[in-house]
């Protein structure tokens, strides 16, 4: 996904200097990037039903095929059209990757560990961000093609070989397999190892089980209001901060010049290189400091260096000596650093410990769609914007 994600940036860069592999106009691009995110948000609440009925495993095993045609159409491409296809694709997976991926993590970890754990997703997301950021600057496009469609093609066996979820399994009546899968994600010997917790879990879906799941009962609870509400707000600023658009347009956004040693292609790696690291840092953080002192620093940071940023480009574009040019790479990476301090991970950390467990794979898509409706928003502003205005 994180791949998918960064993708654009650097193959913008160079359609734009290059023409190849086809010439893109502005209009051409702004759909492009778009389609995304129309992707994203229609899949949602279709792979709620999907990893409901078939499983979270099996759910994301039988969308694999998104991502794998999305890769060979962009390597074959002839038309904008095919880009255009692509991308949809590439969105519909993300959908299912953001609908199954936080439920799955917060129904295998361990209380203790679902922070950390939930981080680790977003983590992965800059992995994918960083090497194509990274390989783009050093291989054609069409290399570039290749490389991730092989990642979304080894994805595919590792997740034939990781367990379903024990918390779905005992939804299904098939208790005996949960206490195996969950024997093999703690590591045990033997049965009794696990029993405690296997009990636990069956008290929790027969108890579910008997709760209301229409929609309306979801908001007649004030708590529950509460908390979806916590939640939907909370993924709404993640993505207005900006972060769709610095992923999607980094590599354009930046001076189309050195900055010492720099070039753009390195300052762009340097930007998502060092905000992985930050991310790393909240493994162990997360826990022992917090949610909400951890947000309160994430966004004060993201606003500080987003409105540096735009005081910058402002003087920039009006001010015909204005120099300076690693003042917008320094605000992109500062971004970048608060970013995956707080607000990167720790919306999808509180999604998985407040929402109530009857209701999470429907708050979960629900949840999706608005990310990719708030991202959809970002981009075409920034598009908007950088036409009219620079």
């Amino acid at each position: 996904m994180g791949a998918s994600l960064g993708w654009p940036s650097p193959v913008l860069y160079e359609i734009r200097h290059t023409g190849r592999p086809i010439n893109l106009t502005d209009t051409d691009t702004a759909v492009m990037v778009s389609m995304y995110h129309i992707g994203n948000v229609v899949m949602p609440l279709p792979s709620g039903l999907l990893i409901d009925y078939k499983g979270r495993k099996t759910g994301l095993l039988l969308m694999t095929v998104a991502p794998i045609t999305s890769w060979i159409l962009i390597y074959f491409v002839k038309h904008s059209a095919m880009l255009h296809v692509a991308r949809l694709l590439a969105g519909f997976w993300s959908g299912v990757v953001l609908t199954a991926v936080p439920l799955y993590i917060g129904e295998i970890a361990e209380p203790k560990m679902r922070g950390a754990l939930g981080s680790l997703g977003h983590i992965f997301i800059n992995i994918g961000l960083l090497l194509v950021y990274t390989s783009g600057s050093l291989m054609s496009y069409w290399n570039l093609a290749i490389m991730c469609g092989a990642i979304s093609f080894v994805f595919v066996p590792i997740l034939v070989m990781i367990p379903e979820s024990p918390h779905w399994l005992i939804q299904k009546g098939a208790s005996e397999k949960a206490a195996k899968n969950l024997l093999w994600l703690r590591g045990g010997n033997k049965a009794s190892d696990v029993s405690e917790e296997i009990e636990s879990l069956v008290a929790a879906v027969n108890w579910q089980a008997g709760r209301p799941k229409e929609l309306k009962t979801l908001w007649k609870s004030r708590g529950n209001r509460k908390a979806v509400i916590i939640v939907e707000v909370l993924g709404i600023c993640q993505r207005m901060a900006g972060i769709s658009a610095v992923i999607a347009f980094t590599a354009i956004t930046l001076p189309d010049q050195n900055i010492g040693m720099l070039t753009p292609d390195g300052c762009v790696a340097i930007i998502f290189g060092v905000g992985m690291l930050s991310m790393i840092g909240v493994i162990y953080y997360v826990d022992r400091f917090g949610r909400v002192p951890l947000l309160i620093i994430s966004c004060t940071g993201c606003c500080i260096s987003m409105l540096t940023a735009c005081v910058w480009y402002a003087l920039h574009n009006n001010t015909t000596d204005f120099r300076l040019p690693w003042i917008p790479f320094a605000s992109l990476l500062s971004f970048n650093i608060f970013f995956n301090l707080g607000l990167g991970p720790i919306p999808g950390v509180i999604q998985g410990e407040i929402i109530p467990p009857n209701y999470k794979a429907f708050v979960s898509g629900w949840t999706a769609i608005i990310l990719a409706f708030a991202s959809l928003i970002t981009n075409a502003i920034y598009i908007y914007v950088a036409q009219k205005h620079g």
